[in-house]
C-alpha cells in the first residue's frame, strides 16, 4: 500500500477567527429567521443553526456600511440594522435583525467598522530626551 497516496478531496476549509457570535432573528418580507451573527475582523457571516450552512457573508472592507440600533417605544428594543451591500458594488441596504445582545453587537460591528480605518493625520513632532537633552524625530497619530 502506497503510504503518499493523497486524496482527491481539498481539505476542509479553515474557519475564520471570529470575534463574537450571537443568536439572532433576521427579518424579512417573508418572515423571521433565526441565524448565528458571526463577526471577524474580516467578515460578517450570518450561519443557519440548524444546519450551520452559510446563509449570508459580508466583507467588512468592502460590504459593510454601518450599524445602527432600532429605536423603540421602549428601552428594551432589541432590534438593529445592518447596512450592507449583497452584490459588491450597488448600493447599501439596511437588513433588519433582532437580539437582546443587541448592545454588544452593536458594540463589535462599530469596533471592526473604525478599526478598519487608518489614522486620521499623520504628523511629525519632535521627542525630547531629557537624559541626552536633544530632540529627536518621533512620529504621531492623531
Amino acid at each position: 500500500m502506497d503510504q503518499h497516496h493523497h486524496s482527491a478531496n481539498p481539505p476542509p476549509q479553515e474557519e475564520p477567527e471570529y470575534l463574537a457570535r450571537y443568536i439572532v432573528i433576521k427579518h424579512s418580507w417573508r418572515g423571521r429567521y433565526k441565524r448565528i451573527l458571526c463577526i471577524s475582523n474580516v467578515a460578517i457571516i450570518t450561519l443557519d443553526p440548524s444546519t450551520l450552512s452559510v446563509t449570508n457573508s459580508y466583507d467588512v472592507s468592502t460590504d459593510f456600511e454601518a450599524a445602527t440600533p432600532i429605536i423603540g417605544r421602549d428601552e428594551n428594543s432589541t432590534e438593529f440594522n445592518l447596512s450592507v451591500r449583497t452584490d459588491g458594488k450597488g448600493k447599501y441596504k439596511a437588513i433588519k435583525f433582532s437580539s437582546q445582545y443587541r448592545a454588544s453587537i452593536l458594540t463589535e460591528l462599530h469596533r471592526i467598522r473604525w478599526n478598519r480605518l487608518g489614522a486620521v493625520a499623520e504628523f511629525p513632532v519632535l521627542h525630547l530626551r531629557r537624559r541626552r537633552a536633544e530632540w529627536s524625530p518621533f512620529v504621531s497619530f492623531c
